[in-house]
């Protein structure tokens, strides 16, 4: 039956695997103007439209609106970070990110997030200590090692590198990241046999 509710979650469903994002995207925001929800789950949801649809604008005042719906969730500041970091705003992205982590001290992936913040400004000693905080609390964070690893390798540590490569590829044997960024690690120690192994696997 035609209801708000039942019009939003028709309206979000054009949006959720990408599918006619020029209309879907519209038209949810449209349902969402004329029948405000109350969880935050919805502003989430047209913010990534609205950043896969390429408008990072109106996909940072959706994880803004996300957020003042429910000021405790840390899903809707990490977008909201990783939007701004996306758009050139670097300082206020950090400023939220700090926010996430006064919330949740304890997630890792706020921890990966603001590891590759502060890699991106440069930063890459204090990035490894965060990204090496994310991954004491979640040893199984998707890219945590190979983030770690790419890090190592920015600063001549190979070794570190390698063994953060190791327990990546142990997690996901199917990263060709992972195997490609070995392959050059290996082959900075001359191990040529196992490098093109690397490369082959990444291939």
């Amino acid at each position: 039956p035609k209801a708000g509710e039942n019009s939003l979650y028709l309206a979000l469903a054009q949006v959720a695997r990408g599918n006619n994002l020029e209309k879907g995207v519209a038209a949810l925001a449209q349902e969402m103007n004329q029948h405000p929800p109350r969880e935050e789950e919805f502003y989430i949801a047209l913010g990534d439209a609205w950043k896969n649809y390429g408008d990072l604008k109106a996909a940072v005042g959706a994880f803004e609106h996300a957020a003042r719906v429910n000021p405790r969730s840390v899903t809707a500041l990490r977008s909201l970070a990783a939007t701004l970091k996306t758009s050139g705003n670097v300082s206020r992205s950090e400023q939220i990110l700090k926010r996430a982590l006064d919330l949740a001290p304890l997630d890792g992936s706020s921890w990966n997030q603001y590891a590759m913040l502060e890699a991106d400004l440069g930063r890459t000693g204090r990035a490894i200590e965060k990204l090496q905080k994310a991954l004491a609390l979640n040893p199984d964070l998707p890219e945590g090692d190979l983030n770690l690893a790419t890090l190592f390798v920015r600063e001549g540590q190979m070794e570190p590198a390698e063994t953060a490569l190791k327990r990546a590829l142990s997690i996901d044997p199917y990263d060709a990241a992972a195997y490609d960024l070995m392959g050059r690690v290996l082959s900075g120690k001359n191990e040529m046999s196992m490098a093109l192994y690397s490369f082959q696997k990444a291939t």
